[in-house]
């Protein structure tokens, strides 16, 4: 599904959604609807989670934001420091899993970024549930196509609870997306062979019109040989395809079975072969159990997608910059490491502009980079 498709769709659900909203009081179901804004927000149940175990996992999670805390700090200004002796010849240590720019924007990326963002917010609900701070209300919304959450605690609760409760509530969405990713990861073996390194196969999303496997290949094939040498990536495929010159007849084994392709030549690429085919950037993998294989690259890049977005969150919310998450357990460590809270303030804000520098400074370059620019 291309994106004029999926903002056509989107377009026309909200259209029907405004329309019942103006027949229907939606509010009854949580439900508001704005200028190309849809939210749902409800009040969580109350949950009976104060045993010992949960604790346990909580004290883990504070443990665990802080091997994130690390892990971030390393990587911002590594790649700070070489991009700024090294510009323009280092590769960017971060690549922001940007929907629209640096990954594509379609209903596996749409829905992967929900599901990080939801995991995120329902950890911090169910964290302050366990803690007993009040939660006056959870919600999970679309501005335009894109997914958004948030949770409201009560402040007051906030402010009364232990220091070690705050840390647990505040890492816990760090933990909720390590789950998260941990779990997908999982499935993933389960239900794909090979998942993630191994492909099985590269997924044929259309077919030029005109050109080389125009009539031969459709959408929805599965290369896996070229003339019996095995390729599973796109790198594969265009190595092979290297060493054949154009007009050179091309034997493509797909699921559906061998079909002959006359190569052409690359537009604009000179000498190089071409196949004449749009690829999907995530691999093919062999099902455990029957399934289309357009269901199956969806699965890949929901699943792969899914992993990128909540390892991502969990590493940038466990920055100690405010107002993030291991950003409000620093100040409070501060706050009780030192008798003058103004001074744990300013030590905080000023760790803050120094690490979102940082993190500024290594986004534009892996944009500039991407576009090519440097």
């Amino acid at each position: 599904m291309d994106l004029p498709t999926i903002l056509g769709v989107y377009s026309l659900g909200w259209l029907a959604v405004f329309g019942l909203s103006r027949v229907v009081d939606l509010s009854r179901w949580g439900l508001a609807v704005g200028p190309l804004y849809v939210e749902w927000s409800s009040r969580l149940p109350e949950w009976n989670l104060s045993g010992r175990f949960i604790k346990y996992i909580l004290d883990f999670g504070i443990f665990l934001s802080i091997i994130f805390s690390f892990l971030g700090i390393y990587m911002i200004f590594s790649g700070l420091l070489s991009a700024a002796f090294l510009w323009g010849r280092a590769a960017p240590t971060i690549a922001p899993p940007v929907p629209g720019l640096t990954v594509r924007l379609d209903p596996p990326t749409i829905l992967a970024l929900a599901a990080t963002l939801m995991a995120h917010e329902l950890g911090h609900a169910i964290a302050a549930s366990a803690e007993g701070i009040g939660t006056k209300r959870i919600a999970f919304f679309f501005l335009f196509i894109l997914p958004g959450a948030y949770v409201e605690l009560d402040e007051g609760d906030v402010a009364e609870s232990r220091p070690r409760s705050r840390a647990r509530v505040f890492s816990a969405g760090v933990l909720s997306n390590a789950i998260v990713a941990g779990s997908i990861l999982m499935l993933g073996v389960l239900l794909m062979s090979g998942f993630p390194n191994n492909p099985s196969g590269i997924y044929v999303e259309a077919t030029v019109e005109g050109g080389p496997s125009w009539g031969r290949l459709i959408p929805g094939d599965v290369i896996t040989a070229v003339d019996g040498v095995r390729v599973t990536t796109t790198p594969e495929l265009i190595s092979v395809l290297s060493e054949r010159c154009p007009g050179s007849t091309a034997v493509i084994t797909t699921l559906r079975g061998d079909f002959e392709v006359i190569l052409g030549s690359r537009p604009g690429g000179g000498n190089r072969s071409w196949l004449g085919v749009l690829l999907s950037p995530f691999g093919y993998y062999k099902p455990r159990i029957p399934m289309p294989a357009g269901l199956v690259v969806a699965l890949s890049e929901f699943s792969l997608l899914s992993i990128i977005f909540n390892l991502s969150a969990a590493a940038l919310n466990a920055l100690p910059a405010l107002p993030l998450d291991m950003g409000k357990i620093f100040e409070d460590a501060l706050r009780r490491l030192l008798s003058n809270p103004k001074t744990a303030a300013r030590i905080a804000t000023i760790s803050s502009i120094i690490i979102w520098s940082a993190v500024a400074f290594d986004l534009t370059y892996s944009l500039l980079w991407v576009a090519r620019i440097i």
